[in-house]
């Protein structure tokens, strides 16, 4: 059982396809993370070890994530945990941080492999981003679930397998 946890709401990046912004909007509203460390510690001393962070983008603003997992491993929590994860926003301290902390999977929503077509997503990444943060990832044994989102505004068959050839290249544990 992984008991779903949001340590802050809202989302500034708009992608063009994303309800988000409209359903949290775009300002950032974040837990403080002694609030956050104690909720995951109450749930620890009941049993429970496995959260999933269901922000849309745990690892924005980097600083308030890395804080929290900080808090996590100062607190001495013996937990597990997956997350959500934007590829821009990733560096070694991060990941070092997350995987200390126990974080055992992310979902690494890049979309596309092809430049142009996550572009027009407004997405604010490039593939190179995306296998720069896959690679921290591995490094840090987090295990690493890919998205793709086929069939956008440009998309041809080309970037369809264009993006296919990306993601197979970057040796994901799972693509969705």
């Amino acid at each position: 059982l992984w008991i779903p946890l949001q340590s802050r709401r809202g989302c500034p990046m708009k992608c063009s396809y994303c309800s988000t912004p409209a359903l949290e909007g775009t300002l950032i509203r974040k837990h403080p993370v002694e609030a956050v460390v104690e909720k995951i510690s109450r749930h620890e001393a009941c049993g429970f070890a496995r959260f999933y962070f269901v922000d849309n983008t745990f690892n924005f603003p980097p600083d308030y994530a890395k804080a929290l997992c900080r808090g996590i491993v100062n607190a001495g929590l013996k937990i597990r945990w997956r997350c959500i994860l934007y590829p821009a926003f990733l560096d070694r301290e991060l990941a070092r941080l997350m995987a200390e902390s126990g974080c055992a999977e992310v979902s690494l929503g890049f979309e596309s492999g092809e430049e142009n077509v996550l572009h027009r997503l407004n997405k604010r990444f490039t593939p190179r981003q995306v296998r720069e943060t896959s690679e921290l990832l591995a490094e840090s044994g987090i295990r690493r679930t890919g998205f793709l989102l086929l069939g956008g505004p440009g998309e041809t068959r080309d970037s369809v397998m264009e993006s296919l050839a990306f993601a197979e290249s970057l040796k994901l544990e799972l693509l969705k």
